[in-house]
């Protein structure tokens, strides 16, 4: 379990995961501490998600999904996009406020990638 907060405070992370599949969010929810709040997705829309969310957690399994996360992107949040077969886009590096994740990983160093993430964002 990976508790996140600063030197300061106990800190709420509210992040909107978008899974389809829920396998993910359900590994997220049960891999962090409460300081770290998970809402997965309603279907509805991402126009409100920079004042509710700290981040948003996108994975990816199709290229619809793709298209979906194209039509749904801010760039006022940060988002984190999940993405297996990553030697089919091996090269993709943090771009702005976009960051990938690797899918292809262990479950717990998906843990530990995104906690790295939310730490990082914390410190901001």
């Amino acid at each position: 379990m990976i508790i996140i907060h600063n030197k300061y405070r106990s800190v709420d992370m509210k992040i909107l995961v978008y899974d389809n599949q829920q396998a993910y969010y359900e590994l997220l929810r049960s891999g962090f501490s409460e300081n770290a709040v998970f809402s997965l997705f309603n279907g509805l829309s991402f126009e409100l998600a920079d004042k509710e969310y700290n981040m948003i957690i996108f994975f990816i399994y199709d290229e619809l999904e793709l298209l979906d996360f194209i039509k749904l992107y801010q760039e006022n949040i940060p988002i984190v996009l999940g993405l297996s077969l990553m030697n089919k886009y091996s090269n993709f590096r943090a771009q702005g406020n976009i960051h990938y994740l690797h899918l292809d990983k262990l479950k717990n160093e998906i843990i530990e990638d995104v906690g790295k993430l939310l730490k990082q964002y914390l410190r901001q």
